[in-house]
C-alpha cells in the first residue's frame, strides 16, 4: 500500500512539473522566444510527455523560425531547422488526426504545405543561399557605385566667409553704415569632390556589415506586406522581409563615432579617401564654389564724407539662391518645396583645418534655408556634447 502511494505521489509530482514546464514554454512562445520554447518542449519530451498538445506547440514555435522568411540564409540553423519542422509536421499529420483537434491539425497542415516551397535537400538549399548572398552583394555594389558617380567637383578659389544675402544686410544713410557687417575674404587652396546628396539609408546598409544573423516571424506578421518594417539592425537601418532597407532614400542620422566607422569602411571598400567637410569647404561649396554671385558695395570709412575720406568695400550675395544656374553644384544643398528651398542641417568639422585625430575633432552643423524668392542664409551651430547627437551628413572626396 505504501509503495503504491509513493509511486502515485511521484507520478503526480512529475505531472505537475510537466504542466509547469509546458506553461513556461507557452509564455516563451507568446513572447516570441521561440528557440527557448523549443528547448523546453524538448525537455518535456525527454521526460516522456509526447502528445498532440506538446508537439503542436513545438511545431508552431519552430514554424516562426522558418515560415515567411524569404531569405534562406537568415533562417536559424538553416536546412537542419527546416528538416526538423518537416519531420514533426509529417508525424503530427500521420498520428494525430483526432476529433476535437481539427483546428490544430489544420494549422499543421498549412505549415506543411508552405514547407513545400523550400528546397528538399541540403545541396539545393546551399546553392540557393549562395545565390541570395551574391544577389545582395551585387545590389550593395551597385548602390556604392551609384554614389561614386554622384559627386560634384569644387574648384579651388576665393570667397567671402560669413557673407550674407543682400536683402539681409541692413544699412542706414545709404552705404555709409553697414551695422557691423564685415565678411572676411577667404580661399580654398585645393580642388575636391563633394557628394551631391546626403548619405541615405541604402548607402549605409550597403557599406556597413549587419549584426543580424537570423530572424523570426510570428504568425501575425507572415502575411503583412514585404515593404513593412520587420527588423531593425542596430548597426544598419530598418529592414523589410527581404532584409533590405524599408526607406532606401531616407537620410540616415547617426552618432558621430558611427559616422567615422562608416567612412573608414567606405574607404576600404572603394579604395578612395572620403571624409567629412570642414566648415570652410562646406560654405564654399554651398555658395557655389567659383561661380558665386556677389554684389560689391562701398561704404565710407568713418561714416561721413570729409577731407581725404576713403571708401571700403563689402560684399553680399545676390538676392537669389547662392548656387547659380548652370552650376554643377546646383541644388546640391537644397530640397525644393512648393514655395521655399529648405536645407538639411549637416555635420561638418568645425575647424579651419582638418585635425590629426578625427575622433576628437570639434564638430558642428550647417544649414542653408531660403525663402520663396530665394534669399538664403547659413545657420551655424557648434556641438557642445559631440558624442550624444545624431547627424545627417555628406562626404568630400579628395582628388
Amino acid at each position: 500500500m505504501i509503495c503504491c502511494l509513493l509511486v502515485f505521489s511521484q507520478s503526480q509530482a512529475q505531472n505537475t512539473m510537466a504542466k509547469l514546464k509546458y506553461e513556461d514554454a507557452e509564455k516563451d512562445y507568446i513572447n516570441h522566444r521561440y528557440t527557448t520554447c523549443i528547448a523546453k518542449i524538448g525537455e518535456l519530451e525527454n521526460m516522456g510527455f509526447k502528445n498532440p498538445k506538446v508537439l503542436h506547440l513545438k511545431i508552431m514555435s519552430r514554424s516562426c523560425l522558418v515560415i515567411g522568411i524569404t531569405r534562406l540564409d537568415y533562417i536559424y540553423m538553416g536546412f537542419h531547422q527546416v528538416k526538423q519542422l518537416r519531420d514533426e509536421c509529417n508525424y503530427y499529420l500521420q498520428n494525430y488526426d483526432i476529433e476535437g483537434l481539427e483546428d490544430k491539425y489544420k494549422e499543421v497542415y498549412e505549415i506543411s504545405n508552405q514547407l513545400r516551397l523550400l528546397p528538399v535537400n541540403e545541396s539545393t538549399w546551399n546553392a540557393n543561399v549562395k545565390s541570395m548572398r551574391a544577389s545582395e552583394q551585387k545590389e550593395k555594389d551597385r548602390i556604392i557605385q551609384d554614389f561614386l558617380t554622384k559627386m560634384a567637383l569644387v574648384k579651388q578659389g576665393a570667397y567671402y566667409r560669413d557673407a550674407r544675402c543682400n536683402i539681409y544686410v541692413y544699412r542706414s544713410n545709404g552705404y555709409k553704415d553697414t551695422t557691423g557687417y564685415r565678411p572676411n575674404r577667404d580661399s580654398i587652396d585645393h580642388d575636391y569632390y563633394v557628394s551631391k546628396n546626403l548619405v541615405t539609408d541604402e548607402l549605409w546598409w550597403a557599406v556597413m556589415p549587419g549584426t543580424i544573423t537570423s530572424v523570426s516571424l510570428s504568425p501575425g506578421y507572415r502575411n503583412k506586406p514585404a515593404t513593412e518594417n520587420f527588423w531593425t539592425d542596430k548597426n544598419t537601418v530598418m529592414l523589410n522581409k527581404s532584409l533590405q532597407p524599408v526607406y532606401p532614400q531616407r537620410l540616415v542620422s547617426k552618432p558621430y563615432q558611427d559616422i567615422l566607422k562608416f567612412i573608414e569602411r567606405l574607404n576600404k571598400l572603394t579604395g578612395k579617401q572620403f571624409r567629412l567637410l570642414t566648415a570652410r569647404e562646406w560654405e564654399y561649396a554651398a555658395r557655389g564654389g567659383q561661380k558665386q554671385q556677389l554684389l560689391k558695395h562701398s561704404y565710407i570709412i568713418g561714416g561721413k564724407k570729409r577731407k581725404g575720406y576713403k571708401y571700403k568695400y563689402i560684399y553680399t550675395y545676390k538676392d537669389w539662391l547662392p548656387v547659380g544656374k548652370n552650376n554643377e553644384l546646383d541644388m546640391v544643398f537644397f530640397t525644393k518645396g512648393s514655395s521655399y528651398y529648405s536645407g538639411i542641417s549637416e555635420l561638418v568639422i568645425d575647424e579651419d583645418n582638418l585635425p590629426n585625430d578625427m575622433k576628437s575633432a570639434t564638430i558642428g552643423q550647417r544649414q542653408l534655408a531660403a525663402s520663396r524668392v530665394g534669399n538664403a542664409e547659413i545657420f551655424k551651430t557648434r556641438e557642445k556634447e559631440p558624442g550624444k547627437g545624431h547627424y545627417n551628413f555628406r562626404l568630400v572626396m579628395g582628388l
